[in-house]
């Protein structure tokens, strides 16, 4: 019989061992093959990276953005599994915003990644997965920085996510599209 799962505690310990040793040596593959080794709910590894990375600066926000792709080409965690976990983020978003200002505008580059990256689907920005974060304007900085993070990775899907969607109902009130757009450097979507 396979040994059971570490525990959560263990396994927020053990994330938080890892995390720090992979931004000290910026081993990715090695990290992503640690986690795979172990025993644990990769749930439970998600939400502590992210938890972690919230208090983190760019550099290993992006470091965590290429971890997360390389768990997910290492099978450890599944599209499924990144979507429900970015959803749960999401959901409780309103409540971290005083915290963690800048909380959406991070969200919307691990969205934006993980798009790019093939590793989430594009409903995760939904306006229903958003609407509660319109009036605190975090549903506009989610959508911007997911399209400027897609725009500088794939320009093509960016563009084809933009006509997809409303962009006026993640708006916050007395936005416009045009404001929208020239404020977060998204020209290049109209072209």
């Amino acid at each position: 019989p396979s040994p059971s799962p570490l525990s959560r505690a263990d396994t927020l310990r053990k994330t938080k061992t890892l995390l720090t040793t992979y931004f000290d040596t910026l081993e990715t593959e090695d990290t992503a093959e640690n986690f795979s080794d172990l025993n644990v709910d990769p749930m439970i590894v998600l939400e502590e990276t992210l938890n972690i990375s919230f208090d983190k600066n760019e550099r290993e926000r992006q470091l965590v953005s290429d971890l997360f792709s390389l768990l997910f080409q290492n099978n450890f965690l599944t599209m499924s599994q990144f979507t429900s976990g970015f959803n749960q983020i999401i959901t409780n978003l309103g409540d971290m915003v005083c915290d963690f200002p800048k909380i959406g505008e991070w969200m919307g580059v691990y969205l934006g990644n993980a798009l790019a990256e093939g590793y989430v689907e594009s409903e995760v920005i939904k306006l229903e997965n958003l609407s509660h974060l319109v009036k605190l304007g975090q549903a506009e900085k989610v959508l911007a920085l997911v399209l400027k993070t897609l725009l500088k990775k794939d320009e093509e899907k960016a563009k084809s996510i933009y006509s997809t969607l409303n962009i006026n109902d993640y708006l916050k009130p007395g936005n416009t599209i045009d404001k929208f757009l020239e404020s977060y450097g998204l020209r290049p979507l109209c072209t």
